[in-house]
């Protein structure tokens, strides 16, 4: 990836997110790219390389998946479910697709503060070890004007990391995005666990 030392809005946009496009909205695309970058910026994988991104500290090296390809294929699985599923949505409850898009491309971005590479190992920060990347990450999407329910999406994510876990209220958005992300990272587990 060009510039990942210099990296502008435009590489995020470009080289790292195309499932931005995915987004009717323009202010989302907006917003999504804003909370990208402040994460990037104020962690330091600017200069690291979103190419060494983390989804997990318990990968063994060399896993071809990291943060930015589990982003995009978890928004890639969720448009093509929403699309699938369009009639059950018409006829037993509305899903929000501008919502589910959203809240998948943002849903992991609090795992750049919550974990790095020291000394060629995979460990949490000390950020990381008091906040979660669903709070991280449903901070940064508060500050950055998502709606609620995206918010909510981010929070709730994650059965183990969200802070009511398996207890927590879930929206039709929420509930897709987590049973999404989930079989995504469960499919990168099964052949690259420590």
């Amino acid at each position: 990836m060009k510039g990942m030392n210099n990296m502008t809005r435009e590489d995020m946009k470009s080289y790292l997110l195309p499932e931005l496009d995915l987004l009717q909205r323009e202010e989302n695309k907006e917003k999504v790219l804003d909370i990208w970058m402040d994460a990037v910026t104020q962690t330091g994988w600017q200069t690291k390389g979103l190419e060494h991104s983390l989804i997990s500290t318990v990968m063994k090296n060399g896993c071809p998946e990291n943060l930015m390809t589990h982003t995009r294929h978890v928004t890639a699985a969720c448009a093509a479910l929403y699309d699938a599923m369009g009639p059950m949505f018409d006829a037993v409850g509305k899903c929000d697709r501008e919502d589910l898009l959203a809240g998948a491309l943002i849903h992991d971005v609090g795992k750049l503060m919550e974990m790095d590479y020291v000394d060629g190992k995979a460990v949490y920060t000390c950020y990381g070890t008091l906040f979660t990347h669903p709070v991280s990450g449903a901070y940064l999407a508060q500050k950055y004007g998502m709606n609620q329910t995206v918010v909510h999406m981010v929070l709730v994510h994650s059965n183990t990391l969200s802070p009511q876990g398996e207890k927590a209220a879930q929206t039709p958005e929420s509930l897709l995005l987590k049973y999404i992300d989930e079989m995504c990272y469960k499919y990168v587990e099964l052949h690259w666990h420590v």
